[in-house]
């Protein structure tokens, strides 16, 4: 709450220019990708309250199905693999992404800024939790939207320079990668001690067992 609070009654300029990109981009309106630029505390800022919601989100979840949930020893640990999780597909799509483009002949800015404004929406995640469930439509809705926010910004420049189907495989790539960086954390996390691998061994057999019996369900 505390975060959010800053985020909000902040009276930096840089604060109010990612807000004020946000809206835009919202909107499918775009800047030049090398003018998305803000000062370092503000990527931290962001990216911190990313994944701190996505964390509550995840912890929400939880509650209402534990055996999906990943089993972190505590709190802490949770918001910190959110937050890395956040910061890894940032990364990825920042730096990854227009190395890919470069491949298929697209020589592309900086997209740091760009995939900061374009991803900064996941800090809003959290108010789905306030919504009753016959509003949860509206979560799905604001979701894939701002998705089409992010992509629709590289069709919009790249697209002009290469195929769009080649703007589609890079990003699909990219995100490919950040499995990878996914995988890596997780590893970490577990090699720590941060998980409890013999509870998510028990749900990963778990899963495997319904999905093998609703594959033995006659069809009707």
């Amino acid at each position: 709450a505390f975060l959010f609070a800053v985020l909000f009654t902040t009276d930096e300029v840089p604060m109010n220019q990612l807000l004020s990109d946000m809206w835009d981009t919202l909107r499918l309106r775009y800047r030049p990708f090398e003018t998305y630029q803000f000062p370092a505390w503000i990527y931290v800022l962001a990216l911190v309250l990313c994944g701190i919601s996505m964390a509550a989100v995840m912890q929400s979840n939880a509650n209402a199905q534990p055996e999906y949930a990943l089993p972190f020893i505590n709190q802490t640990g949770m918001v910190v693999y959110y937050v890395l999780f956040v910061v890894g597909q940032w990364w990825c799509l920042s730096y990854v992404l227009p190395k890919i483009l470069k491949q298929f002949g697209a020589e592309v800015p900086s997209l740091w800024g760009y995939m900061l404004v374009t991803q900064a929406f996941t800090m809003f995640t959290i108010l789905y939790s306030y919504l009753p469930k016959e509003l949860m439509v509206i979560s799905s809705f604001f979701g894939l939207w701002t998705f089409w926010v992010q992509i629709f910004g590289l069709f919009n420049v790249v697209g002009r320079l290469i195929s769009p189907w080649k703007v589609l495989l890079s990003y699909v790539l990219s995100l490919l990668s950040f499995l990878v960086v996914l995988m890596l954390i997780s590893s970490i996390f577990m090699i720590a001690g941060q998980m409890d691998t013999k509870e998510l061994e028990t749900k990963m057999q778990q899963i495997m067992q319904e999905q093998q019996q609703l594959q033995q369900q006659p069809s009707k």
